[in-house]
């Protein structure tokens, strides 16, 4: 079973005051003119980390180097990471923690939690069944963004027939998700959607569910999305199988 999982596309956070304790805070900014999730703050008990867009790990304030497809433990928190299919996946249940993360390394991730015992508390799990509500940050589109927290669910009443592609993706997160992204604004990029497209495919693998709709946005060439999202980070090295960096890149590091 995949437990509960959620889309995580304007959320700001995750956590659990049990024993062990545990806690995700998401760092958001405007990228190509939309908000967009650029880092995770996870915090395991008294260790932390930073997955950072770019698909970059910050562990005790040195980037961790790694491979495309090779399995890492993050220093001593034991929480074992691994990209593979264009997301970066964090699994901190080797060390204790019922949780596992998903990210795209540009704007969207996902949350997996195995266990519920009742102290969980955040946005991403959906649980208005549970004791909390699904909060929402007030005023995320406005002048005045003071973080004040909303219990009702925001929706974009605007039309948005970019969206429609994601109406049936396993559940309506995307769709909406699809919509805060857009609401009032210009068309996505097609850099955009075609994260839409790759967090539909996984959204319906965690749920136990194979998505045959053809990615939208995402160029024929899988390494050239590898290169740009690599490039929407901080520079660093690229660690890629199969993409030879001469054929991308002048000097084998992003500008």
């Amino acid at each position: 079973s995949s437990g509960i999982n959620a889309d995580w596309p304007l959320r700001p956070g995750a956590a659990s005051f049990g024993s062990p304790s545990w806690f995700i805070y998401g760092a958001y900014d405007k990228f190509d003119g939309k908000k967009s999730c650029r880092a995770m703050a996870v915090y395991v008990g008294t260790k932390a980390f930073e997955i950072v867009r770019g698909w970059m790990i910050n562990y005790g304030g040195e980037k961790l180097k790694y491979a495309e497809g090779e399995e890492k433990t993050i220093g001593d928190t034991g929480c074992v990471m691994a990209l593979n299919d264009l997301h970066l996946t964090v699994d901190c249940r080797p060390g204790g923690f019922p949780f596992v993360v998903h990210y795209d390394g540009y704007m969207l991730a996902h949350v997996e939690l195995f266990e519920r015992t009742g102290n969980e508390m955040g946005l991403c799990f959906e649980n208005s069944r549970g004791r909390r509500l699904n909060w929402q940050i007030g005023n995320q589109n406005s002048r005045n963004q003071d973080c004040s927290i909303s219990p009702v669910i925001s929706e974009c009443e605007e039309a948005a027939p970019q969206c429609a592609e994601f109406e049936n993706a396993c559940d309506g997160a995307l769709a909406r998700a699809c919509r805060e992204l857009s609401c009032g604004q210009t068309q996505p990029t097609s850099e955009q959607i075609c994260s839409l497209s790759l967090a539909r495919k996984k959204k319906c693998h965690l749920l136990g569910s194979n998505s045959r709709e053809k990615l939208t946005g995402c160029p024929d060439d899988v390494c050239l999305r590898k290169f740009f999202v690599l490039g929407a980070g901080c520079p660093q090295d690229h660690f890629f199988t199969g993409c030879p960096v001469e054929n991308y890149l002048n000097d084998g590091k992003t500008p």
